[in-house]
C-alpha cells in the first residue's frame, strides 16, 4: 500500500511540472510558490527543470535584439477600407446562399417535370365518382 507522503509527492509533482515556468515569472500566488518550493527541496528532476527553464531566460535576454525590418500593422486608412469590404462581402455571401437555393429548387423542379413526362412518376387518376343516391320516399 503505498503511503499517503507519496501519493501527495505524486500531485505536488504533477502540479508543478506546469507551473515552475510560472513560478519563475512570479506569477504564481503564496500557497501555491510553498507548494511548488517545498517540492522542489525533495525532487531533483523539478530542480534540474527549473534550472534549465533560468539557464533559457538568460540566453534569451543576453540575445541581441534585432530591429523589425517593417511594421506589420495596417494604416488606419487599409482598416477602414477593409471593414467596407467586409460589409460587401457580407451581402455576396448572402446572395450566394440565394443563388444555391434557387439552383437546387430549379434542379427540383426540371427534374420532376421530366420524371412525370418520361411516366416515371405515375399520377394518380381522380377518383371515380360515386352514383348519388337517390332517397326513396
Amino acid at each position: 500500500m503505498t503511503s499517503p507522503l507519496r501519493i501527495r509527492d505524486r500531485l505536488d509533482h504533477r502540479f508543478a511540472q506546469p507551473n515552475l515556468s510560472a513560478y519563475l515569472d512570479g506569477e504564481v500566488t503564496g500557497d501555491q510558490k510553498r507548494r511548488l518550493e517545498r517540492h522542489l527541496a525533495i525532487c531533483a528532476g523539478c530542480r534540474e527543470e527549473l534550472a534549465s527553464l533560468r539557464d533559457t531566460v538568460m540566453l534569451l535576454r543576453q540575445a541581441p535584439l534585432r530591429p523589425v525590418p517593417r511594421s506589420f500593422a495596417l494604416p488606419m486608412e487599409l482598416q477602414a477600407e477593409q471593414a467596407r469590404n467586409r460589409r460587401w462581402n457580407l451581402t455576396y455571401s448572402y446572395l450566394r446562399g440565394a443563388t444555391v437555393v434557387a439552383t437546387f429548387l430549379l434542379v427540383l423542379l426540371v427534374s420532376g417535370d421530366a420524371l412525370i413526362g418520361m411516366g416515371a412518376i405515375p399520377i394518380p387518376d381522380a377518383a371515380p365518382r360515386l352514383p348519388r343516391k337517390v332517397a326513396v320516399e
